[in-house]
């Protein structure tokens, strides 16, 4: 564990074994689902959830290497992957295409980063 005076304490909370994990963030509860956080392997194309306290880990495989889930107002997730946003339903798994963000996405490329500003614009990046 490392501690700062002013962030306190960190501590691992699992053991994912990621190759590179990107995209942290907390899901709030739905009727479905209770609270947790969540971060992808990008390379591995994994969606990871665990409880707060580490326990439940669960990894969703995916199609396409992804970098970043936003959370929408309906519980859902906006995935940011590679050449195409998405939309995923944790209930059913189910993935449904909603458009691709470069008009030449070769293999090599993949999206890098993204994040939801506070006016709920979705802003990411992406890499060759």
């Amino acid at each position: 564990m490392t501690s700062s005076p002013c962030l306190g304490t960190a501590r691992r909370l699992v053991a994912s074994g990621c190759e590179l994990a990107e995209g942290p963030g907390w899901t709030p509860a739905t009727k479905a689902l209770p609270a947790r956080v969540r971060w992808l392997n990008i390379l591995a194309g994994e969606l990871h959830h665990a409880a707060a306290d580490g326990s439940d880990h669960v990894i969703t495989q995916l199609a396409r290497r992804t970098s970043y889930a936003a959370v929408t107002q309906d519980g859902d997730y906006l995935l940011v992957a590679q050449g195409m946003l998405s939309r995923f339903t944790p209930e059913t798994g189910a993935v449904e295409d909603i458009m691709p963000f470069e008009a030449e996405t070769t293999p090599a490329t993949r999206s890098n980063d993204a994040r939801v500003d506070r006016h709920g614009s979705l802003w990411l990046i992406a890499v060759n």
